[in-house]
């Protein structure tokens, strides 16, 4: 039985606005930025941008200022392919974080040649994908060196492979991000960090010239294109495939990003997806993309424009464009020509572009392993899995110097003093023999939140009971209930996004799970410098001022942490149950726990530490 009737019994429609309010806080962010932007005039205010731009990324993923370690390359064998050789490469990225790539280096070469990075997609083969062969075959059949790199979670540097609940690479992906997150950091650092070193051993081959240095990678290799051709300066030429497009077009379309594509508060501090080409300008720069990806090919047009404004001013036009083809996402023929062709002008005008038939030069996935069992975790004895160095990254930059307050303070942004809402009382319904009362309201950004009123014998007291799904939980937590109502009032409380002011699924992943509609939404409130935890805590403490008496609340489940914030800074809020397990921070922290896409809160753990949490809650008397 739902208490509430849909839309809020008639009255009004809730479905939509949370969604709404994230597309209006992204666009609000954007605008800001692209006012400035378009009074840009010189080169100077440009680079200017461009250096504040880079420096908001390089913050917002925790740091690349990582300690230095030794390469540690190993070779494990060659394949001789004729008119080149694939040679298997192990090398250390961080101590006992090792890193497995292919390199083709051509046959009967003079000189030093072009390198070229290529950043692998997600594809579970990664370096061995038949895709990513083919373009690197084509390269170093037009005499470039080319590292093929497995990325964290894919190839063979699958992290987890123990573990049967947690897949392979984006699912992995999204556990260790969501660690990442909560220590203030997004696994994104980890990528590029891992491509740097890559750069340092391709720059150090004989058969290599530093000074022309190219990359390459389609789809989450795309994503890794763009990011190590924003952060490092070796990068002289660059394609990213399947990737690039507009925030604005990609935000309302309902597709959750991965992990590592989230970055925090990207959208206030300028980073939209034109920047990673115009931020290398007037270096040659060539989009790769597929009309009829789900990444919107009209904002990638978008993009593009904006790039050409800024390559205008070094009067380098020219150096950047797109290759369209006409096929959904992925590295396709049509691509992979335009990649192949692109790295020829830039690094080899004179030299005439080879073509031959690469697929008779493809190897099967095991035959280009570098390790015996195609997994460096398990077979190299001091190998690290990404989880275990997440945790001890995080271990080393918590920030727990400052008050608890002040530090909740650096997470959330709390309204102490709101405004008491005019909420509306409709239609009194029955709940085992008590007279219930349905409530709601619009909260302070314009989303509607509710709740049903249900008077016990004492209505001075009121327990606030927080399920992790609202009203829609009433009928199952009839027992919990009727135990308050002994006490007092209780009032059953939805925040925004759940119960009776759930939102409308709009994309094809299961609502709550990985990648569905809740998982977006907690991305893009990220992306936008919030969270929807953040809501709900003044969701709470604005509900305070709903009903009068003394109010404890029952919170559940992922309720939990939003309730406890609440509760110590909401004088309102007299007391706290906790009931069940709980959250557990510390097994998350470690990717021992279920995938919780609403606690994913940027430095939560960083600055606050839960269990600190609950027992100044205790000290406090608030929480038992």
């Amino acid at each position: 039985m739902e208490m509430f009737e849909r839309f809020l019994d008639g009255y009004c429609n809730p479905e939509n606005e949370l969604f709404n309010y994230i597309c209006k806080l992204c666009e609000k962010g954007l605008e800001k930025c692209e006012k400035e932007k378009d009074k840009i005039s010189t080169i100077g205010e440009w680079e200017k941008t461009a250096s504040e731009i880079r420096k908001g990324f390089i913050k917002s993923i925790g740091g690349l200022d990582f300690e230095d370690s030794e390469l540690k390359v190993e070779y494990k064998g060659d394949i001789d392919k004729g008119k080149y050789i694939i040679r298997k490469v192990i090398f250390q990225s961080l101590p006992g974080f090792y890193v497995t790539a292919n390199l083709y280096v051509p046959r009967k070469i003079d000189k030093p040649v072009p390198g070229i990075l290529f950043a692998c997609g997600h594809s579970k083969a990664a370096k061995a994908e038949p895709r990513y062969q083919l373009a690197a075959i084509e390269l170093a059949l037009n005499k470039m060196v080319v590292l093929v790199v497995d990325p964290p979670g894919q190839g063979e540097t699958i992290q987890m492979p123990e573990r049967h609940d947690i897949d392979w690479g984006v699912r992995e992906h999204s556990y260790i991000g969501l660690t990442c997150s909560l220590a203030g950091m997004n696994i994104a650092r980890y990528f590029i960090h891992n491509l740097i070193k890559a750069l340092d051993f391709l720059c150090s081959l004989d058969e290599v010239d530093e000074t022309r240095i190219g990359v390459s990678g389609n789809s989450g290799g795309g994503t890794q294109t763009s990011y190590i051709s924003l952060v490092d300066k070796r990068i002289q030429a660059a394609a990213p495939g399947c990737y690039l497009n507009g925030r604005r077009q990609y935000i309302s379309r309902g597709h959750a990003h991965d992990s590592e594509q989230n970055i925090y508060d990207c959208m206030n501090f300028g980073l939209d997806y034109g920047d990673f080409i115009s931020c290398f300008a007037p270096k040659p720069f060539r989009i790769l993309s597929q009309q009829y990806d789900f990444f919107p090919i009209e904002g990638t047009m978008y993009s593009l424009e904006q790039a050409r404004k800024i390559y205008s001013l070094y009067d380098s036009s020219d150096n950047v464009d797109i290759v369209i083809d006409k096929n959904m996402h992925g590295l396709s023929d049509v691509l992979r020509d335009g990649l192949v062709e692109h790295f020829s002008n830039v690094f080899s005008p004179e030299a005439e572009i080879q073509k031959e038939n690469p697929q008779t030069y493809l190897e099967d996935e095991k035959s280009l392993w570098c390790t015996k069992t195609g997994c460096v975790i398990g077979e190299i004895p001091d190998a690290r899995p990404l989880d275990e160095i997440v945790y001890a990254d995080f271990l080393e930059s918590r920030k727990c110097e400052a008050g608890l307050e002040e530090r909740i303070e650096k997470v959330f942004s709390i309204n102490r003093t709101p405004v008491k809402p005019l909420e509306k009382r409709i239609n009194p319904v029955d709940f085992n023999g008590f007279k219930a009362m349905k409530v709601f309201w619009q909260n302070g950004i314009g989303i509607s939140n509710a709740g049903v009123f249900i008077r016990g014998a004492d209505s001075a007291a009121i327990t606030y009971m927080l399920f992790e799904n609202g009203t829609l939980e009433m009928e199952k937590r009839q027992d919990e209930i009727l135990e308050r109502l002994e006490l007092g009032s209780v009032f059953v409380l939805d925040v925004s996004g759940t119960g009776a002011v759930k939102g409308a699924k709009f994309n094809n992943a299961p609502y709550y799970n990985m990648y569905g509609t809740m998982h977006k939404m907690c991305n893009d409130l990220m992306m936008c410098g919030s969270s929807l935890m953040e809501l709900w805590i003044n969701d709470i403490i604005l509900s305070t001022l709903v009903n009068e008496g003394k109010k404890e609340i029952a919170a559940y489940g992922k309720m939990q942490p939003a309730a406890a914030i609440a509760s110590l800074v909401c004088d309102g809020i007299s007391g706290l149950v906790l009931p069940g397990k709980g959250i557990d921070y510390s097994k998350i922290m470690k990717c021992r726990a279920g995938f919780i896409p609403e606690l994913e809160v940027f430095g939560f753990s960083k600055y606050i530490d839960y269990d600190e949490l609950i027992a100044k809650l205790k000290e406090l008397g608030k929480c038992r």
